[in-house]
């Protein structure tokens, strides 16, 4: 944790409290995970579009760098190895 960022601090005691309480996170859903990574990995990724537009041409939507499209393949031929 960031000791510096006054904003930024551990919870005292876990509380689970981080979720929209009136969301039904078990039916189906879109999620955007966000994942960090180190400064030398290549993104597999690049979210693009406008926020405000649901549907459309200009919605968002990942598009895989030169990376993602390698990953892609490898992971598409691993899934198909498993059927």
């Amino acid at each position: 944790m960031d000791d510096t960022n006054p904003y930024l601090r551990e919870p005292a005691a876990p509380r689970y409290n981080r979720r929209a309480h009136p969301h039904d996170y078990t039916r189906p859903a879109r999620y955007m995970i966000t994942l960090k990574v180190a400064p030398h990995i290549p993104a597999l990724s690049v979210v693009t579009g406008n926020p405000a537009e649901a549907e459309g041409n200009d919605a968002p939507r990942a598009v895989r760098s030169v990376a993602g499209e390698v990953f892609e393949k490898i992971f598409a031929r691993a899934v198909a190895g498993q059927s």
